[in-house]
């Protein structure tokens, strides 16, 4: 019988001063939420196959959440993490899908506003092309590379589709 593990979704919510992710961006697309207010929001998220990164979830301690410092999750090799923040989205323009990037946790800048949260300034870096991973998709036989709605301007070329090579059947009735 075979066993099954619960698959959970890899956001990176970066809490300390220091938390960092990098790999190569795979996707981005935008996705529609809502902000903490309910409003409807969309919001830019970012595919990363990564190649390490760490940072901390938050736990409650006296009624109050606070950062976990004893136990931070560490990010390995070859795991696709999301990432989504706002103030990065001008960054991520002028990084292309295949394209290593790194993004550090860099300082909090403490808000004006009493009502609104404290500013979390995430710097992103970017690296070389990661030619391994465009040649993989290349050899996958997909024909683009990345995903969602992100504009791709390195798309892997595919042999021309030969209509005669491929067996059409009729549709199978439905009852």
């Amino acid at each position: 019988m075979t066993e099954y593990k619960e698959v959970l979704s890899n956001w990176i919510k970066f809490t300390v001063v220091g938390d960092y992710l990098e790999g190569t961006l795979v996707g981005a697309e935008n996705k529609l939420g809502v902000d903490p207010q309910g409003r409807p929001q969309t919001q830019r998220v970012y595919e990363i196959l990564t190649d390490g990164g760490k940072f901390h979830t938050m736990v409650k301690k006296d009624g109050v959440k606070v950062p976990d410092l004893e136990n931070p999750i560490i990010i390995d090799k070859g795991e696709y993490y999301n990432v989504a923040k706002g103030s990065i989205d001008n960054a991520m323009k002028k990084i292309k899908i295949g394209q290593k990037v790194k993004f550090i946790f860099d300082s909090v800048v403490e808000s004006k506003d009493k009502m609104k949260n404290d500013f979390k300034l995430v710097k992103v870096y970017a690296g070389d092309m990661d030619n391994e991973y465009l040649e993989s998709v290349k050899n996958s036989g997909y024909n683009e590379v990345g995903g969602g709605d992100y504009p791709v301007d390195n798309a892997v070329p595919m042999d021309e589709i030969k209509v005669d090579e491929i067996s059409f059947t009729d549709t199978p009735k439905t009852e």
